[in-house]
């Protein structure tokens, strides 16, 4: 395996791996010459969800907005690569989050058979009184034509923190197109709860394979997240009108806040279901299938 950098470079003949030297994220994973990674995106650290009616009700999607900004407002301030092992190379990227009064840190091991394995580590200051976040995660996106999501885990049906009795937990297999469910106005749709394990490929079977340190939460859409987010105030927006990108939108999470439901008009999520601001880690490990 070659180590050079961009930031940094790995590749061998199969595998190659780049990372931006700007911000450290992840802007190419490429294995025999397919890049798993939409041009003009990258894998990045995600904490905000497209609010729901509930959250609307509730004013979340203002008294929460700094986790929006902390989504995109991510400060590099330094990385360090371990190379000494020519078959596992580790890089540890760090940032500051000004946003929420946080430090967030990406830890990556990576080998030439295209093996991803990353941990991401949040350590907030607990002398500030910030609000909860709606999920703690990471997001990428990846060519449309990776639409067959399978995974072991709650469904058939989307399912959250605090709505998922009535989903199963079993394998599943389903079309992402399918994964979308149109509410009346855009929001929040798709998650599926205590993933073991899942794969989204193509056609042919090829694509990406999932798991992490402990059930994770994910979703697959063929959206972006302010496709379905109003933003500060609701507008007169109807998912009927939405149409789908190129690309899949695949969000692996630790967690996400609970979607409410007793009323929607300003109670939030119960306080069991909510992601308070504190300290948050979690591993996942991403393979290619071929």
């Amino acid at each position: 395996m070659v180590l050079s950098f961009s930031l940094i470079n790995i590749q061998n003949s199969q595998v190659q791996f780049t990372f931006s030297r700007l911000d450290g994220l992840l802007t190419n994973y490429k294995v025999q010459h397919t890049n798993f990674i939409q041009d003009g995106f990258n894998l990045k650290p995600n904490f905000w969800r497209p609010p729901t009616d509930n959250d609307f009700g509730a004013g979340l999607q203002k008294k929460l907005q700094n986790w929006k900004r902390a989504s995109h407002n991510y400060v590099m301030l330094g990385f360090e690569i371990d190379s000494t092992n020519n078959k596992l190379i580790k890089l540890s990227v760090h940032y500051a989050l000004p946003d929420v009064f946080a430090f967030l840190d990406l830890h990556y091991e990576i080998n030439g058979d295209g093996m991803l394995k990353v941990t991401e580590t949040m350590h907030v200051d607990h002398a500030k009184q910030e609000p909860i976040l709606f999920k703690f995660g990471m997001q990428m996106m990846l060519p449309k034509k990776y639409n067959q999501m399978e995974w072991y885990g709650r469904g058939p049906s989307e399912n959250y923190w605090d709505r998922k009795d009535a989903a199963f937990v079993g394998v599943y297999n389903i079309n992402v197109h399918d994964q979308f469910h149109p509410y009346l106005r855009p929001q929040e749709t798709g998650n599926k709860t205590d993933i073991r394990w899942m794969q989204l490929t193509d056609k042919n079977g090829s694509g990406l394979w999932i798991s992490g340190d402990t059930v994770l939460n994910i979703t697959a859409r063929h959206f972006l997240d302010k496709d379905l987010d109003d933003g500060l105030e609701k507008h007169n927006s109807h998912a009927g009108e939405l149409k789908e990108r190129d690309l899949t939108v695949l969000s692996i999470d630790l967690q996400q806040t609970g979607v409410g439901g007793i009323n929607s008009w300003g109670t939030w999520p119960l306080e069991k279901y909510q992601l308070k601001y504190k300290d948050y880690s979690y591993t996942f490990i991403i393979k290619p299938i071929q």
